[in-house]
C-alpha cells in the first residue's frame, strides 16, 4: 500500500479531466448520497487502483518474458 501511494504522488496520479469526468459519473449515480468531494475522492483512488493495476500487470508480462 506505500508503494502505491508513492507512486500515486507522480506516476499514477490521474488526469484531471478523467477524474472529473469519473466524478461526473459517480454523482449520477449517487445523486444526494454523497458530497461532491466524496465522490471526487471515490474517483480519484479508483482512477489510481486501475492504474496501479496496469502497472504491476505489465510488471508481471514482462518478468513472464523474460524467463
Amino acid at each position: 500500500m506505500e508503494l502505491k501511494n508513492k507512486l500515486s504522488e507522480k506516476d499514477l496520479k490521474p488526469k484531471d479531466t478523467d477524474v472529473t469526468a469519473l466524478t461526473a459519473e459517480i454523482i449520477a449515480k449517487n445523486e444526494g448520497e454523497i458530497t461532491d468531494q466524496e465522490a471526487v475522492n471515490i474517483a480519484k483512488k479508483q482512477l489510481i487502483d486501475e492504474a496501479y493495476d496496469k502497472m504491476v500487470e505489465r510488471l508481471v508480462d514482462s518478468a513472464e518474458i523474460s524467463k
